[in-house]
């Protein structure tokens, strides 16, 4: 964000103060506000894959409660 002005003012031979002090004083804010929203993405990825692992975790349950109730089916032990 502020690195591309900087190097495009620095290979075009002019020194610009301001760009200067703001890019090596920005990261004061920008630093602390990308790890809030990289913390944020991971918070979000974590949850989704947390309920999406115990989703999968349920169904696989419920598939092999199914497989063994067909199975006592057929062989003849439901009614006991």
């Amino acid at each position: 964000m502020t690195r591309l002005p900087f190097y495009i003012a620095n290979l075009a031979g002019h020194s610009v103060p301001a760009l200067l002090r703001l890019r090596y004083s920005a990261f004061l804010v920008l630093y602390p506000l990308g790890f809030v929203g990289e913390f944020g993405v991971f918070c979000q990825v974590f949850y989704k894959v947390s309920h999406t692992v115990r989703h999968v975790g349920a169904l696989r349950k419920l598939h092999i409660l199914r497989r063994a109730h067909h199975s006592h089916q057929r062989l003849g032990l439901a009614g006991r």
